[in-house]
């Protein structure tokens, strides 16, 4: 899917982080569970380290 929006046969994708991984490792964080205690932590982390 993402190669597809790449070359320009599809407009968009929706796709889970894994998939991004590929290119940059530091997308497998979030697919980590349990890595935040609480969904404000991980707004709060999202936000002032993005």
């Amino acid at each position: 899917m993402i190669e597809g929006v790449q070359s320009g046969m599809l407009q968009m994708a929706v796709s889970p982080s894994s998939f991004y991984s590929s290119w940059d490792p530091s997308f497998d964080v979030v697919e980590l569970p349990f890595i935040y205690p609480s969904k404000q932590a991980a707004r709060h982390s999202a936000q002032c380290c993005g």
